[in-house]
């Protein structure tokens, strides 16, 4: 059994990949050069687990995140699936970023950096999503939170909520925010799979709005 997570979501690259011998992983700040070292990376780890080129599972996030970058990991699990003849499956980025906090007794908001003064983000308590995945401002977040006795900001863009936190919320950054999230995604990849199926050939990325380059030509024809 051999099964393959890449994260192409955010500036972190992380690609994990599993064998009956064990578990490889390795992230790189890649900034917006997924591109660049995405396939090295996956030959760098098949070679260190002495893996088969081909896989039993290819597991990708399917967003929000960044465009290029969602596009970038979408095409490559594709591509790694298609070659092997194995199912793939993409996870919610968010639901990524929240797995491993069941335990913490509030709630759970990871947030990934939109630009032009946003945040994407979603709500989560006791292993459970509260919210839809929103693209928003850090304030309005803020506001829109549920009651909660504690709350846990995690993911790489959770340094941004910092200057809309009063001293009347029980808050706290995640230390590992910008960590990586392979093995996560992985375990997450695997559950989604047995219980919807793999993604169908015609399967994209989740974006919350549209490009900027989409933005631009849009804005050229009016």
């Amino acid at each position: 059994m051999s099964t393959v997570a890449i994260d192409t979501a955010t500036e972190v690259l992380s690609v994990g990949i599993e064998t009956d011998s064990g578990y490889y992983e390795t992230s790189i700040a890649a900034g917006l050069r997924h591109s660049e070292y995405l396939m090295p990376t996956v030959d760098a780890l098949v070679r260190m687990a002495s893996a088969p080129r081909t896989f039993d599972l290819v597991a990708c996030m399917r967003g929000p995140g960044s465009f290029t970058g969602l596009r970038i990991g979408m095409a490559t699990a594709k591509g790694l699936a298609a070659a092997s003849g194995c199912p793939l499956v993409a996870v919610p980025t968010l639901d990524v970023l929240a797995d491993g906090f069941d335990y913490f007794p509030g709630i759970v908001v990871p947030v990934i950096d939109a630009r032009k003064r946003r945040v994407y983000a979603a709500v989560y308590g006791s292993g459970r999503k509260l919210s839809d995945d929103l693209d928003i401002e850090p304030g309005r977040l803020v506001d829109r939170l549920p009651k909660a006795d504690r709350i846990l900001f995690t993911g790489p863009g959770a340094v941004l909520m910092r200057p809309f936190l009063t001293d009347d919320l029980e808050w706290r950054i995640d230390p590992l925010m910008a960590s990586s999230r392979a093995a996560s995604l992985l375990r997450l990849g695997k559950r989604h799979l047995s219980e919807h199926g793999a993604e169908p050939e015609d399967a994209g990325p989740l974006y919350l709005r549209e490009s900027e380059a989409k933005l631009g030509n849009a804005s050229n024809r009016d």
